[in-house]
Parts: C-alpha cells; sequence; structure tokens
C-alpha cells in the first residue's frame, strides 16, 4: 500500500484541505448526511478508509454481516455520472484505482458544488449487501463435537 505520497487517499494537498473543509461543513459525526455531496463524500471515505485502515476492498470485506463498501459503491454509482466500479481489483491495482476514484469524485464535486445544498434522503448504509464474514478458521473447532468437551471437564469419583 505505497502509492499514496502527499495526502490521505492521493489528493494534493491543496486539494486534501478543500476536502476536510467540505467534510467539516457536510458531513456528521455520525449517521446519513444532509445532502447528497456530503453523502458521496461520505461514501468514497468509507471506501479509502477501509482499505487503508483494514485492507478492505469491495470484493473483501471483513467488518460486519453488510459489505459497506459495497454499499458506498453502490450509491456512488448512481450520484455520481461516470463513477466506475471497484470490483476485481487487488492489492495495488485496487489502491490505484480507489485514489483514480477519490480524485473524479472530487473534481465532481468541485464542479458541481450545487450538490451540496441539495436534499439527501439515502443513506449509503442502507445499500449494502448482507454478505456474512466466514473465518477462515472456522473448523478449528467442532462446535458439535459435545462428547470431546464432556471427557476433558468429567470429574470423576476417582479424583
Amino acid at each position: 500500500m505505497g502509492i499514496v505520497t502527499e495526502s490521505w487517499g492521493g489528493l494534493s494537498p491543496k486539494d486534501d484541505a478543500q476536502w476536510a473543509s467540505w467534510w467539516d461543513e457536510y458531513v456528521p459525526a455520525e449517521g446519513k448526511c444532509d445532502s447528497v455531496g456530503g453523502e458521496i463524500m461520505r461514501a468514497m471515505s468509507r471506501i479509502v478508509y477501509r482499505y487503508y485502515n483494514d485492507g478492505d476492498t469491495v470484493d473483501e470485506y471483513g467488518g460486519s454481516e453488510y459489505n459497506h463498501c459495497k454499499g458506498a459503491m453502490f450509491f456512488l454509482l448512481d450520484n455520481v455520472p461516470g463513477f466506475k466500479p471497484l470490483c476485481g481489483y487487488q492489492g495495488d491495482m485496487y489502491e490505484e484505482q480507489i485514489c483514480d476514484r477519490l480524485k473524479f469524485v472530487f473534481d465532481y464535486l468541485n464542479s458541481h458544488q450545487e450538490l451540496f445544498s441539495t436534499p439527501n434522503n439515502e443513506d449509503y448504509l442502507d445499500l449494502s449487501p448482507f454478505e456474512p464474514w466466514v473465518d477462515e478458521d472456522e473448523d478449528y473447532y467442532d462446535v458439535n463435537d459435545e462428547d470431546e468437551d464432556e471427557d476433558y471437564y468429567d470429574v470423576s469419583e476417582e479424583y
């Protein structure tokens, strides 16, 4: 994960400062945004944050039973003309794609600032598909093997 050299998600320092300013004004501490522009920022930020914080992608998400990165992508596909899906990318290629998408979203918002005053009725989290996370080590413990547990904890009269 080494493409980001200047600012969060690859934005220039100037663009990053503008993003931060919009964030402070249009994105609440929790919950959906009142404006479409704010919700676009919130959705894009979820994708970037989850990748850099946890290594999650829209294809491989390990945070909950709902794939919020994919929900964010669906919101962006519906609300940012020209936004392209992020499915099928891995590693450095995924990182390059999210940096490109962040810049694309930034440029779109910068040229459509009316979106910050356009009322929003949608929470991108509501678009998150149910995709239960499966632990690859799930079969390490056999939860149906009651005999083994009984033998281990059996206290007989011999003691």
